[in-house]
């Protein structure tokens, strides 16, 4: 039994690995994709269809005995704000911040999430935070680590390639140390985490009621893409496909099928961990990507990593290993709490004063 247990958070650990190192290649070649002059709705679109077609069969086989028999009007509720700001806010702002920054960029942000996730998480009574526990301190520690590595990594791997190639230009304009386009693109990526980290605690939420996380999926996407066709309606003010023409329609259809199974399988396969796990564990893996990005964008440009982007990625790690030690001993106190209750409950009903010797 224990080692049936091990085996679980192994592959547990290992599909959360590797969903972001495929996300981490999904990421550089849509920044390609982007940078050719996409709309990044029109990609946003295509991707949520698609990702809606794929999983919809694998939720109908895997899922369909556990689907509840009605939805409270709550639960619709909060299906649609996932969809709303999960699916079609968070790729909308997420494409547009890639498309002003870079692939790193857009992967080291979302190592913000963590700390919103913990803020909303224990603010919503879904994580368990005692300072006065070790443990709680540990993983608070370890979720700040977690963060700043990342963060440092990226800005010192971004800073070494602005430098080599600043040293390129002949003339360099003294503006060029406050890039307008990039102090955008790193707003709608902040904003874009901001969605995210939301809507995950909130699918935590709706996975008590609603215990199919690929069926939850599918149906936010189908909701999400609807929602993103409004919403390229409100900004465009028509369904603009001109865009497309930059790759040609069906290298579009093309990388929204790659999209959609990256995208769809990853989040489903985070929805199944958070339904076990919690919405923390899985965000504490996001850093993963970013460590990809980096290095495929210093092999890609002949650029190398310096000290800080090594302490960086240390620091992330360290963190990393830190608050998933501390939510292991958290769940073994618990248990041992428990038993220690059951064990005290049992003495007392054995030796009960007011019960006669005699029967």
């Amino acid at each position: 039994m224990m080692k049936k247990e091990t085996l679980k958070e192994v592959g547990i650990i290992g599909g959360l690995v590797g969903s972001q190192v495929t996300y981490a290649g999904n990421s550089e070649v849509l920044s390609h994709v982007l940078s050719l002059g996409v709309d990044p709705l029109l990609v946003a679109i295509f991707c949520t269809f698609v990702s809606f077609l794929l999983i919809s069969p694998l939720a109908f086989l895997l899922e369909r005995e556990v689907w509840p028999r009605s939805l409270s009007f709550k639960l619709k509720t909060k299906l649609v704000l996932v969809a709303l700001v999960g699916v079609t806010l968070f790729q909308w702002l997420f494409f547009e911040g890639m498309k002003h920054t870079s692939a790193s960029m857009a992967t080291a942000m979302p190592n913000l999430a963590p700390a919103f996730i913990f803020v909303i998480a224990w603010a919503t009574g879904m994580e368990k935070v005692k300072l006065s526990c070790m443990y709680s301190r540990v993983k608070m520690g370890g979720t700040v680590l977690c963060v700043m590595g990342a963060l440092i990594m990226s800005l010192m791997h971004s800073s070494t390639a602005t430098s080599s190639s600043l040293k390129a230009l002949p003339i360099v304009p003294e503006d060029v140390a406050l890039d307008k386009e990039k102090i955008l693109g790193c707003l709608c990526l902040f904003l874009s985490i901001c969605c995210l980290s939301s809507s995950l605690v909130l699918q935590a939420s709706i996975l008590v009621e609603f215990p199919a996380p690929v069926s939850m999926f599918s149906v936010v996407t189908l909701i999400g893409g609807f929602t993103t066709v409004a919403l390229q309606y409100v900004v465009k003010g028509s369904m603009d496909m001109g865009s497309a023409s930059v790759i040609g329609l069906k290298n579009l259809v093309g990388y929204a099928v790659l999209g959609g199974l990256v995208s769809g399988g990853g989040l489903s396969f985070n929805a199944w961990v958070i339904k076990r796990k919690g919405p923390v564990v899985v965000s504490l893996f996001s850093p993963i990507a970013t460590v990809v990005c980096v290095v495929f964008s210093a092999f890609s440009m002949d650029d190398s990593f310096n000290s800080g982007s090594f302490a960086g990625m240390a620091l992330m790690f360290g963190g990393l290993y830190f608050v998933l030690w501390a939510k292991g001993k958290e769940e073994c106190g618990e248990g041992d709490e428990v038993k220690e209750d059951e064990e005290e409950n049992l003495l007392r009903r054995e030796f009960d004063l007011e019960k006669p010797l005699l029967r």
